[in-house]
Order: structure tokens, then sequence, then C-alpha cells
């Protein structure tokens, strides 16, 4: 077997070769390591501990060491003739070993496939997913075990078939404009007060930034405190890019070293203002992170869990019972208002991007993808995100005074579709106020025609299904780029003006919704 050196930048000043394989020499390498992780708080824990806490300096994790040993000593036990004490260290050297490569989680991760294996290994219902051969392999690898016997275990296993990765399911989108809506009105109230602007900071700093900028979670909650700087009279965002997505890269469990400062242009707005102001009422808290944590925040973190809790109680105090939103849950068919995480505003702001008319290889680096087919899985929204646009807009109108079309409330639903045009084009052949309005190919989105509902509902759905359709074809063109360079132009094209006619199509639906909502609601509160 080959005895191939390894290398494992820990820090900068330290740097550490390992070789492949476990044995008496190479354990005291591996404590020395340990020694170096535990020294900066990386792992604190002791080395015989059956469980270690690990810090990456973001999130903690447990890596668990203990497993059946009666199961073992029947499985794996009587195969390799290992002790279970031996074994348990070979595990833990192994752990070792793959620190700098993987992530604590991944490691975790890759630690119980190989219990399972040790304590499982021979029963009929074992069975394990391609990506934990290659973990069982390596340890074996490591353990020294000869290769003829590790093929030999190896095709004894049964493999699952690999389930096809889950695009992350989103509530429905008419939840996410109702927070941003939410809190543009409460921050840009004169009479809000500073306890309220703090405490629900965090939750105005991800709708405002991460529903444009497609941050991870993670990057988000490590944004430096100094995040807003100016250069030649234009205003930057800094924010931290991981860099463990980036392929083979040596994994130091360190914000600084992990992450990356990138630099966005943002324009001048209200939004940089109360970053501005939140930076000035929290700066006798030093710090390195722009949120403000408690003391019991783990490495001076506001946590992910904790970010969850607070958008949830936002949630819970500002939305569910406020009648402000009533046309909105009525017309995006919701009764309450659900549960959200930190981690779906990505999916969200891509399809932000993409409905902006952003290219494709603009959004691929916004998100931070080094391959462009990962950027695709998130288009999906588009057609969604345009409905809840139109909705949440006359719901904007709506709590601000916007009476038009009120007068038809009490009236029946059109059974037929009607243009009001004075001119009487349908009947006369003067267009002239089809071509003032700019509708000659079609009658949706003109002030003079209203659509039946019958009508509305079946074009709603025509111009979904053909944005939906270009929307794909501008996928699979993303996927081939370099094979179709020259019909991206065209393929963007089609998937916009797909768009801005689904788009006017769902205008129509949120007044048609309206006009059902004020029937159902015929004595409605206006809210200011």
């Amino acid at each position: 077997m080959d005895n191939i050196l390894r290398q494992v930048d820990i820090d900068e000043s330290l740097v550490f070769y390992t070789e492949n394989q476990y044995s008496a020499a190479n354990r005291k390498k591996f404590l020395d390591v340990f020694q170096k992780l535990q020294d900066d708080k990386k792992i604190r824990s002791d080395f015989e501990d059956a469980v270690w806490i690990c810090s990456s300096d973001i999130k903690t994790f447990q890596i668990d060491f203990s497993y059946r040993e009666y199961a073992y000593k029947m499985h794996m036990g009587k195969q390799l003739g290992i002790s279970v004490t031996r074994m348990t260290d070979m595990l833990k050297c192994y752990a070792i070993y793959i620190c700098g490569e993987f992530i604590f989680r991944t490691i975790a991760q890759k630690v119980s496939s190989i219990k399972a294996f040790l304590t499982a290994f021979g029963d009929p219902a074992y069975k394990v997913q391609e990506q934990e051969k290659v973990s069982i392999a390596d340890f074996l690898n490591f353990i020294g075990t000869p290769d003829h016997q590790t093929t030999m275990l190896l095709d004894q296993i049964s493999f699952l078939k690999s389930p096809r990765p889950k695009q992350r399911e989103l509530c429905h989108l008419i939840n996410y404009m109702a927070v941003e809506n939410e809190l543009t009105d409460m921050y840009g109230s004169f009479t809000f007060p500073d306890s309220e602007f703090l405490y629900w900071f965090p939750v105005y700093f991800w709708a405002k930034i991460t529903f444009i900028l497609p941050l991870r979670a993670t990057e988000m909650l490590v944004t430096p405190f100094n995040c807003i700087t100016y250069r030649d009279g234009k205003i930057f965002l800094k924010v931290r890019r991981t860099m463990l997505k980036k392929g083979s890269r040596t994994v130091c469990y360190d914000v600084e070293k992990d992450y990356k400062i990138f630099c966005y242009q943002i324009p001048d707005s209200e939004t940089v203002r109360n970053i501005e102001k939140y930076r000035e009422l929290t700066a006798a808290h030093p710090r390195r992170f722009l949120f403000d944590y408690s003391k019991y925040s783990i490495n001076e973190i506001f946590s992910l869990s904790s970010f969850n809790l607070l958008l949830a109680e936002f949630v819970r105090k500002n939305l569910a019972d406020n009648h402000k939103y009533d046309y909105s849950r009525f017309a995006s068919g919701i009764t309450e208002f659900s549960l959200m995480s930190a981690g779906d505003s990505r999916p969200i702001a891509m399809a932000n991007l993409f409905y902006q008319d952003i290219g494709a290889d603009i959004c691929r680096q916004l998100a931070d993808h080094t391959n462009i087919n990962v950027s695709a899985g998130y288009y999906t929204n588009v057609s969604n995100t345009v409905l809840a646009s139109s909705i949440m807009h006359l719901q904007r109108k709506l709590n601000h005074g916007y009476t038009e079309n009120t007068q038809k409330k009490a009236t029946e639903l059109q059974t037929a579709s009607l243009c009001s045009s004075p001119k009487h084009p349908l009947v006369t052949g003067d267009i002239t106020d089809c071509v003032a309005e700019g509708h000659i190919a079609e009658c949706f989105g003109c002030r003079y025609y209203s659509p039946a509902s019958g009508v509305l509902e079946k074009e709603l759905l025509e111009r979904k299904k053909k944005l939906d359709t270009a929307s794909r074809k501008m996928i699979e063109g993303m996927a081939n780029v370099k094979e179709i360079l020259d019909q991206m132009d065209k393929l963007f094209l089609d998937a916009h003006t797909g768009i801005n006619r689904y788009k006017t199509a769902c205008d129509e639906k949120a007044e048609e919704e309206l006009k059902k909502w004020q029937r159902h609601k015929p004595t409605q509160t206006i809210y200011y």
C-alpha cells in the first residue's frame, strides 16, 4: 500500500504532515495535531472522551465515538481481529487524520457511517449509500487492511440508490413578502422605539439584504461589524463568503481563514442608514460581527438557532393576527403565515435576481456557486415570485388607501370579458385606444379590459406554463453555456418575455381576488 504524506495546515505557523495509515509512530503525530486543536479550542474535550465537542468558530458539533461493543465483536471484530479498545483508538485517530480536509459536521457523519459498518456488517438489512462506501474504504485503508480484504468486504455491502438532491422547499412566497413589508413599515416609522429597532434588526437585515444578495445563512451571521464602507462617493457592503465550497482546500475552523471578505456596491438607501444606526446604538459592545449577541452565545456569534427563533417570534407577534394582510392571505390561498428559516432567503434572492433580468453568469457569481448547474435549481421559484409580487403590490396600495375598482365590489363577478374603451374597437375596428395603451397584440393589462373570471384563470395557467417552459430552456442553456453561447441572449429574452406576460396576468388575477375578497368582506378597514 502506498505510503502517502498528506499536508494538514492547522495554522500558518504550524504545518502538520500525516501519513495515511495508523501506526504506533503515527499515533503520536495524531495526538500532536489533537493537542494543537485543543489548545486553539477547536476541540473542547480530551482525547479519551467518548464524545468530542468541536467548534468551527461558527457552530458546535459533537463527534460521538461510542458504539455497541458486543455488536462490533459479532460482526467486524471477527473479520478484522482488532480489539474494541484499539478500534476506538483507530477511529479517533482517523477523525484527526481527516481534520483540515472536512468540516466537523462531515467528520461526525463519516464517523457515524464507519460505526454502522463496524457493528452491522453482515446483517441483511445493512445497506449504505455510495458516498458512505468511500468513507468506509478510506478508513479500512487507514487502519492498514490489506487491499484484497478491503475489496472483499466492500463487495459484500449492499448499496442504496442515491436519492436525488432535494431543492429547498419554501412556504408560499407571500409569507416572505409580508415579513419584508411589515419591517419596511416598522423601520420607516418615526415613532419606532430604539429597543424594538435593536431587537428585530437581524430579521430586518435578513429581509433587506439577503432577499437581494443570496448569502448563505452562516455568511449572513458572520457579517463584519464594519460592514458599510465608503469609497469614491460610492457605498459598499462588506460580507463574508465561505471558501469551503470551492473544492479541495484546508479547513481551518476559523471564520477569518475559512471565509473571505467580499464588497458589493449598494445604493444609498434607508437600509444603509438603518445599518449605520444599528452599529451606532451597539457601538459600546465591541465585537467582530454585526449582530449583537448575548453572553450565552458561543464564540461571540449570533447563532443560527437564535435567529430562527427570533424570526418565528416576529411572525407570531407582528403577522399572525394582523388584519392588515387579510387580502394577501385570501388572494394567496393561505390561512395563516408559516414558519420560515434563515436559509430560505437564498433561493428567494436567486429568483429575484433572475426576475430583475440579471444575466446567468452574474447570478452564479452572486450566489457564489462554482458550477452554474447548481444555481439553475434556484430559478424554479420565478413564477411564484411573480404572482406573490402582484398580490403584495396590491396589498401595499390597499394599505395606503387604494380604492380603484372598489365600486365593483358588490357586483357579481363577470361572466364575459368586457372592453370599456369609448372607441369600441371590437365593434368598430378603431384601435386608437389599443395603440395608445400599447395593447394591440393582447388585451391583458389594458386599462379598458376586464377579463371574465374563467378567461383569466385559463390565461393565467397558460402563461405560467409558457414561463416555466422558457425558464427550463434557459436553465438547460446555462448547463450547456459553452456549446450554445450564441443562443443565450435569445433564451434570456424568451424567459423574461414570459415573466412580463405572466406578470400582466398575475396583476389581473390580484385584482380579481380583490373583488372576491371585497365581496366576502364588505366592510373593509384601511391601514396606513
